[in-house]
């Protein structure tokens, strides 16, 4: 049992690892190296100013490596790696590169062994159209490889890639350093970044110094000296051949808890008394001053410390230390479309519902319906590219097939600002149709015309009017088609149709329908001659009053209103109340042949009557 319990722990641990193994390649496989987002370097003294003289030996100077990009480029785990050349140094802590609300951006791991600064970018560019910013790094001329005085080429090692910036002026190293009884220096901690460190170098001309005491003050209220940091190390002093200044040789020894560190109420100032010094003898007293928060990059921080002895006079040193540190920041915009809704005539247009599409045109961003000012917008967008449809029009009007086309690029700063576009909106098309009906049992009589002509009226003023005649089928339809539904009140508009009186036929319009039905007495209408024909044509031609009418909100085939148009002599046209109460009778030149010969017939019998009757007699 134990044995089989072994194995399959042994098995659960490869497992374990194996899936370890696998999830962390994969994690790895998803990080991509970034070269090409360093746009331009700039390079500054300590004091921030152009760096126009040469670099001592320990001289820091600034660099700043400015960086952009825009959505896409970079994703979330992606690194930049930044590096110096071999003859130059690193320095400063790792750092957070954040945006003006605190929002993390990328983090920065700086390796002073390699030389070498890396970011790590966060989701950040997930959420920011565009983003830029830069990375502060702290630099020094490397003494141990450039050691004589001459010109340095400066240069940002990206990656693959190479940013070049110019040249950089070295002093060199300088000849033995000059031994002091007492002097202080100071320095920027890499290790914690809200404190600054001292030190006090004693004795270095190698004299026998009797009751010393040193007593160091603090010229600034912001910081505190920490008690517990003080390294007080004793040994002898030598010259290092790496930059030929005074260091404790190796042999030196730490005697820190033999002396007391006399720390002022305040924290601001301390004595020690360090009694007999032989003349063999030096020492290095190191100490540190917290801040409660990150000082402001490039503030001075003086202080002044004194050594007094039996056998010498007082000694005084003074050192500011600037407060820098490796540090970056970054800005990040987005961008926002505007759209406004305007008719034909310029007029703003409100309740018109617009779509923000992917650049696909399928995937739906936002959504936004414009205003009384005929304004609708989208917000904090990042990609580059957008689509725009309209995807519900304001009533009224029809829905524009318009597709807008949305780029970061039309910004004059690209990702940041509004991109102003305009979609206009025609007033809403109907059709007005209707069924022309004959009420004479299939012609019958042979009475009906070959077409007749409607017309359109809005509003009670003519718009349109077409001649109508059977189809393949016999129907008799008749339709208007592309016709405004609003007026520029936007009220709807109403629509009616009339019909040109037809000949020995009555009229009933109902809704955008007419119905025609003979009127009984009425012959066939005569075929015109070709000398009035004109007449005919302007008869047939002149128009009828009969109609109906129906808004652009109803159907073309409704409506209730029914009005019969008859004419006084019978042949369709005239008012409704003398349908069927007059005698038809021909109008002149069209119907009166038949008169005629009936007439002439009775002339010639009534003279031959009277001829009879005078022979007779």
């Amino acid at each position: 049992m134990k044995r089989i319990s072994h194995t399959i722990a042994r098995f659960f641990s490869v497992a374990f690892v194996l899936l370890f193994s696998l999830f962390s390649s994969s994690q790895s496989a998803r990080a991509n190296t970034v070269d090409d987002v360093i746009t331009s370097v700039n390079v500054y003294n300590q004091k921030g100013e152009e760096l126009t003289d040469g670099l001592s030996p320990w001289e820091k100077f600034q660099i700043d490596a400015n960086f952009a990009f825009n959505y896409g480029k970079v994703q979330p785990g992606d690194t930049t790696t930044i590096g110096l050349p071999a003859e130059f140094a690193l320095e400063g802590a790792d750092f957070e590169v954040k945006d003006d609300d605190g929002n993390l951006v990328a983090t920065a791991v700086v390796d002073a062994s390699s030389k070498q600064l890396t970011l790590t970018y966060t989701d950040y560019v997930l959420t920011r159209s565009h983003i830029e910013g830069k990375v502060h790094l702290l630099a020094r001329v490397d003494h141990t490889v450039a050691r004589d005085k001459g010109s340095i080429p400066l240069k940002l090692i990206v990656g693959k890639k190479i940013v070049e910036y110019g040249k950089v002026d070295y002093k060199g190293l300088p000849g033995q350093a000059t031994p002091y009884t007492f002097i202080k220096y100071g320095w920027n901690n890499a290790d914690n970044i809200k404190s600054i460190t001292y030190s006090l170098n004693i004795n270095q001309q190698n004299q026998e110094l009797d009751n010393v005491v040193i007593s160091d003050t603090l010229g600034f209220n912001t910081g505190e000296i920490d008690l517990n940091s003080f390294q007080i190390l004793k040994g002898s002093w030598v010259v290092d051949p790496a930059d030929n200044s005074y260091r404790l040789s190796q042999q030196r020894e730490d005697v820190t808890a033999n002396y007391t560190i006399n720390l002022a109420a305040d924290k601001r100032s301390f004595t020690i008394n360090m009694g007999h010094i032989g003349a063999n003898e030096g020492f290095y007293v190191r100490y540190r001053v917290n801040f409660p928060t990150v000082p402001t990059d490039g503030t001075l921080f003086p202080n002044e410390a004194i050594m007094r002895a039996d056998n010498i006079e007082e000694q005084k040193s003074s050192v500011a230390v600037r407060y820098q540190r490796a540090n970056g920041y970054a800005h990040g915009d987005v961008y926002g479309v505007q759209v406004t809704k305007k008719d034909e005539a310029g007029k703003a247009l409100a309740g018109a519902e617009f779509t923000l599409y992917d650049e696909d045109g399928v995937t739906i961003v936002q959504k936004a319906t414009s205003d009384a000012n005929g304004i609708a917008s989208f917000s904090n967008l990042i990609k580059e590219h957008y689509l725009i449809k309209e995807t519900k029009a304001p009533e009224g009007y029809q829905l524009s097939d318009e597709e807008i086309q949305v780029n970061a690029a039309q910004l004059k700063n690209y990702g940041s600002g509004i991109i102003y576009k305009d979609f206009t909106n025609r007033k809403a098309l109907i059709t007005a149709s209707g069924i022309k009906t004959w009420n004479d049992d299939n012609d019958k009589d042979g009475k009906r015309p070959d077409k007749i002509t409607v017309r359109l009226y809005a509003n009670g003023t003519e718009v349109a009017h077409k001649e109508v005649g059977p189809n393949d089928k016999g129907e008799w339809k008749y339709e208007f088609t592309d016709l405004p539904a609003t007026g520029e009140d936007g009220k709807d508009i109403v629509y009616s149709v009339t019909e040109d009186r037809v000949y020995g036929y009555t009229a009933t319009v109902d809704g955008m329908n007419i119905t025609n039905t003979p009127v009984p007495g009425v012959p066939q209408p005569p075929k015109p001659s070709s000398d009035n024909s004109s007449k005919s044509s302007s008869s047939s031609s002149s128009s009828s009053s009969s109609s109906s009418s129906t808004t652009s909100s109803s159907s073309s085939t409704t409506g209730s209103t029914v009005v019969i148009i008859e004419s006084d002599d019978g042949t369709g046209g005239g008012n409704a109340s003398n349908v069927g109460t007059k005698k038809v009778l021909p109008k002149a030149g069209e119907n009166a042949s038949w008169i005629m010969i009936a007439a002439g017939v009775a002339l010639v019998g009534l003279v031959g009557f009277i001829v009879f009757r005078a022979k007779k007699k």
